[in-house]
């Protein structure tokens, strides 16, 4: 396994994983039944946007088997990973 197909695969399972995180998160906020929560934000935030990230992920480890632009899936990999950070810095709520 090549380094670009390794640093897509790690992406992608952090991405899932925070996916997974988000919508058990979801899941505890909809069972405590308080009104308004959780909002269509909460879901793209938690849930919906590391999902994309984890199918991009999976899609670009799709295409290294073509061969071609290997450096380009590289950094496409290395960029997943290093966006995880900036994306939980939020990620808490706060206080």
């Amino acid at each position: 396994m090549g380094a670009p197909r390794l640093l897509l695969l790690i992406s992608a399972l952090l991405w899932g994983a925070l996916a997974l995180m988000g919508w058990g998160g979801i899941q505890s906020i909809a069972a405590q039944h308080a009104p308004g929560y959780p909002n269509a934000g909460q879901i793209r935030y938690y849930v919906l946007i590391p999902l994309a990230a984890s199918g991009l992920s999976f899609a670009l480890l799709g295409a290294t088997w073509f061969g071609r632009f290997v450096g380009a899936l590289s950094a496409a990999g290395l960029l997943l990973i290093l966006l995880i950070f900036p994306y939980l810095l939020p990620y808490t709520g706060g206080v």
